[in-house]
């Protein structure tokens, strides 16, 4: 939504990026005003992602599959929020028309083979003249051939062209002592795999809730164990021994509890 942050660290290929929690948020019996997040889909409480996960933030050296909740080696991943680790990959960029107005944060007459529901998305970034840098997109309308952006244009401009890629957008909603935090990775998708999924982390102040709410834009291809395709989903704590993560091959309305 409207009122966010894009964070253009994020959107790099085995990025990490940290951010202060507008509120002290208890995780684990210890309290956090940090966080560090990974590209490859998962928050590490607290201070930054160790040496050993530097610039491959999905793994450790043992570890080749992107398993955040298995990682071992020297500097395992401890204290974090998995919604979904695996080794990502930055998705195709992709390009339409559209009008914009000097002062107006609304593009009209947006066209092309490009312009459809799975490829221009609230959430993704959008680049193009007269869009200043950080914007993303806030809402669409494809029918209406309509979309709205985080920042106003600085330039009038008719059929120019626009480009939609993957985007992380942060947000604060309410007021306290009832914030949410929100963490938002759209058009991101696991290495050599055609699936695309936004999902968002939310933090909420007071309660210390962790939610996680997914958008699937395409049907899943399954993973091959070895490729660096595989997922995790779950919590862990202080140890590989502290966990908590779910599993399935199949269903993931019927998951069972996962292992280490």
């Amino acid at each position: 939504g409207a009122g966010g942050t894009r964070n253009t660290t994020l959107e790099g290929d085995d990025a990490s990026s940290a951010l202060t929690i507008p509120f002290t948020f208890n995780f684990n019996g210890t309290n956090y005003t940090h966080i560090t997040l990974s590209f490859n889909g998962f928050v590490v409480m607290g201070s930054a992602l160790t040496n050993n996960n530097a610039n491959y933030a999905y793994v450790g050296f043992s570890n080749s599959n992107g398993l955040a909740i298995s990682s071992a080696g020297t500097g395992p991943i401890t204290n974090a929020i998995v919604p979904f680790s695996f080794d990502g990959n930055v998705v195709s960029t992709y390009t339409f028309t559209g009008t914009r107005a000097n002062g107006s944060n609304t593009i009209t007459a947006a066209a092309g083979a490009n312009f459809t529901a799975a490829r221009v998305r609230p959430g993704m970034r959008i680049t193009g003249t007269g869009i200043p840098t950080g914007t993303y997109i806030v809402s669409v309308n494809i029918a209406g051939t309509s979309l709205v952006m985080s920042a106003n244009a600085t330039s009038n401009g008719t059929a120019g062209t626009l480009t939609t890629g993957n985007g992380f957008v942060y947000r604060t909603s309410g007021t306290s002592p009832n914030r949410v935090f929100t963490l938002q990775w759209t058009g991101y998708k696991r290495y050599n795999i055609v699936d695309t999924v936004d999902y968002q982390i939310q933090l909420f102040e007071g309660t210390n809730v962790i939610k996680v709410v997914y958008n699937l834009l395409s049907t899943p291809t399954a993973a091959i164990a070895g490729t660096n395709d595989l997922g995790q989903v779950g919590l862990k704590g202080a140890s590989n021994a502290d966990f908590n993560n779910r599993t399935t091959t199949s269903d993931w309305a019927a998951t069972t509890a996962g292992g280490a």
